[in-house]
């Protein structure tokens, strides 16, 4: 008997069988599985609505193992429909054995492209509750005042949804955001207008704003270079949006550290003889990047080039400055530069070359609203098989 008491010592009978018993369900016929987020094949309970004669909401109850990592805000998938967590939840039995958590039915979802046009799909509750007793007549969406009340899970990307942004409701209705409520713990609720459809915006897809997303790019400065074994080598690189370039992190990357290793500032090391990729990106975005090759050798070939930096369009009545650089291996050499401009045929009204100094110049765009394309001849002042072009467009405002 002391042995039994010694060994029950600590023991919660009632945790345990509370436990037992919840497993049990869970594999019989009360159980489902469902996917939490990310997390697939959980099995939970999940019962009927209380109200039966409440279609509206399609409100469930759910029971879930206190293990599953879940919060306000989560979605469960639940037989290819997405249900939302709309409750602060935490282990809610007497004895922790499983969270108890009120989920909605989501009837719609939203579209979206980020500032870097990633495409963004979330499920979504239309709070106003309106849609799904009135109907649609007339092509009109019945709302509350005339306002749209959308709700959906606060994460790092719903985060970045601003005033204005604008979205398109079940193919056929756009609207703009007007206020965003993040005072709710795990939801962001979202106040929306409806607005007129416009030519940027694609109904097929679902996406407003879907013509008029920006255009990224990223431009290693450097072309293909030599170094030699145990050196060193700074490499730069330039984030161009819509032609202009932004003040944007970049990220380095060698397909081949044991041969050449490189930091986010661009400080290149050759470690050993052999051929790597060396890569820039948009930080935190794998869609927008430029790479170079690098040989590395005890005797490497001698690569010299010229770099012109600047724009590649300029504005009616604007003017625009470049600068050329040249490197040989990589590594950057005093030089100086004779500048000229190839018209293409054009007008040379169409824009004026003013030269700063011995390594950059300025092109003035017409004022008379003429448009084309001109070369910027760059060549090497001191040795003319040396030499680099541009291509530069003279365009309006829009």
């Amino acid at each position: 008997m002391r042995e039994y008491i010694s060994y029950r010592d600590g023991f919660n009978m009632f945790e345990w069988s509370a436990k037992k018993l919840f497993e049990v369900q869970l594999q019989g016929v009360e159980g489902q599985t469902v996917t939490i987020d990310n997390q697939e094949n959980i099995r939970v309970i999940i019962q009927e609505n209380t109200n039966p004669l409440n279609e509206l909401k399609e409100d469930r109850k759910i029971l879930i193992p206190s293990e599953v990592s879940v919060c306000r805000g989560s979605v469960v998938n639940w037989k290819g429909e997405k249900w939302i967590i709309i409750n602060d939840v935490s282990p809610t039995d007497d004895n922790g054995v499983y969270i108890k958590a009120k989920i909605q039915k989501s009837m719609c979802e939203i579209k979206w492209l980020d500032k870097y046009n990633k495409l963004h799909i979330y499920s979504v509750l239309d709070t106003n509750q309106t849609l799904y007793s009135l109907g649609i007549n007339d092509n009109k969406l019945p709302t509350v005042d005339g306002m749209l009340k959308l709700t959906l899970p606060d994460d790092k990307n719903t985060k970045q949804i601003q005033r204005g942004q604008r979205f398109i409701y079940k193919n056929r209705f756009i609207y703009e955001v007007t206020f965003i409520d993040l005072s709710m713990n795990g939801l962001i609720n979202l106040t929306l207008k409806e607005v007129e459809l416009s030519p940027n915006d694609n109904k097929e897809l679902g996406i407003a704003d879907y013509y008029n997303r920006p255009q990224w790019s990223v431009k290693i400065k450097e072309n293909n270079i030599s170094i030699a074994r145990n050196n060193s080598l700074q490499l730069h690189a330039m984030v161009i949006k819509d032609g202009i370039v932004v003040d944007e992190e970049i990220e380095w990357l060698s397909s081949n550290p044991s041969i050449a290793i490189i930091d986010n500032q661009g400080n290149l090391n050759a470690l050993a003889n052999g051929n790597v990729t060396i890569y820039a990106k948009l930080k935190g975005n794998n869609d927008y990047f430029d790479s170079i090759e690098c040989v590395i050798s005890d005797s490497p070939s001698s690569n010299s080039y010229i770099i012109i930096e600047g724009d590649d369009s300029i504005e009616w009545g604007m003017s625009k400055k470049f600068k050329s650089v040249k490197y040989v291996n990589g590594i950057q050499y005093p030089a100086s530069f004779i500048f000229t401009i190839d018209y293409n045929d054009n007008p040379m009204t169409l824009c004026d070359l003013q030269i700063i100094d011995e390594t950059s110049c300025k092109i003035v765009a017409n004022a008379d609203q003429l448009e084309g394309e001109v070369k910027l001849l760059v060549v090497n002042s001191e040795n003319t098989q040396e030499y680099s072009t541009k291509t530069i467009q003279i365009k309006g405002f829009w």
